[in-house]
């Protein structure tokens, strides 16, 4: 077994350096290495251009995402995140998620999956004055909010000093802080008061976001569970076989280039025309490398794993 392996392998490397039985010279060797480099990148350039043509699972099932990620949220309000990053207040007023999920998808083999369209259209829909007037207030209460955060991080670095300047009876004038401690004191406590109460209107705001006339069909949309598990079997159905379907593509490129080249080479070894049966050798063997790479990777990751 062990010597016919090796017969094989010597008898490859013949045919990959001898023309008419007789060696090939180094420098003309190096020059057909140079060329089968550069055409071994050309094929994988193109298997990977062929590999884009049908449609990811992140393409066709673009909703799947943030709809997962919706579910799976354990901690913050949900509602509020998803709308915040679903409603699109800053962006051209005719931008929409069903267009951008139909372009993402031009290009390609397959189709968006009508459960996203449906979930794009409705995300679309939030995009009314009442949404982006809350939108608004809550950025303005935020900004204030690490203002006085900022503030009291500042007052917080600068009290003890202050503190034990005021018990050594330093003049103020000649203090190098801001504040004097009873009037730090005073403005944390203010700044304090002020924090709690735009806390309590922030939280009160992302709840009337959530339930504005426009939020509510996405939020009941998100919590539809025969149409999450519905796309989730589509999802995981579309990425368990699109390395398969990809290399279907793939081989329809490669297969016609590997009988080509086989076919030219037996031709040219019964011809005699070495040059050619050469050449044909080195291109039959530059298209089989991609070949065996891409059947390695479904065993590991396509449908026969």
């Amino acid at each position: 077994m062990f010597t016919r392996v090796r017969r094989q392998f010597r008898r490859f490397f013949r045919q990959a350096r001898t023309v008419n039985n007789e060696p090939v010279n180094r420098a003309s060797l190096a020059v057909i290495i140079l060329i089968d480099l550069f055409v071994l990148f050309n094929v994988f350039s193109g298997l990977n251009d062929i590999g884009r043509w049908p449609l990811a699972p992140y393409q066709a099932y673009p909703c799947h995402s943030p709809w997962a990620g919706y579910r799976a949220q354990t901690q913050g309000d949900r509602n509020y995140d998803i709308l915040r990053n679903t409603l699109r207040i800053h962006e051209a007023p005719d931008s929409s998620w069903a267009a951008d999920y139909r372009r993402n998808a031009a290009g390609h083999l397959g189709e968006v999956s009508p459960i996203c369209l449906d979930y794009a259209a409705t995300a679309d829909g939030l995009n009314t004055s009442e949404n982006r007037d809350i939108l608004n207030r809550l950025d303005q209460n935020q900004l204030t909010i690490a203002t006085l955060e900022q503030e009291n991080q500042t007052i917080r670095s600068q009290y003890d000093s202050t503190l034990l300047e005021q018990i050594a009876g330093q003049p103020q004038d000649q203090s190098i802080n801001q504040v004097e401690a009873s009037q730090a004191r005073a403005t944390l406590e203010r700044n304090n008061a002020s924090l709690e109460e735009l806390r309590s209107q922030q939280s009160d705001l992302q709840t009337q976001l959530a339930q504005t006339p426009a939020s509510q069909p996405l939020i009941a949309l998100l919590n539809n569970d025969s149409q999450f598990q519905q796309l989730d079997r589509q999802f995981q159905r579309s990425s368990f076989w699109h390395p398969t379907v990809q290399m279907l593509f793939q081989s329809l490129f490669l297969l016609p280039l590997i009988g080509l080249a086989w076919a030219v080479h037996r031709t040219a070894e019964r011809r005699g025309y070495g040059l050619v049966a050469l050449q044909s050798w080195h291109l039959l063997v530059i298209f089989c490398i991609p070949l065996v790479i891409k059947v390695f990777e479904l065993l590991q990751f396509g449908a026969i794993a």
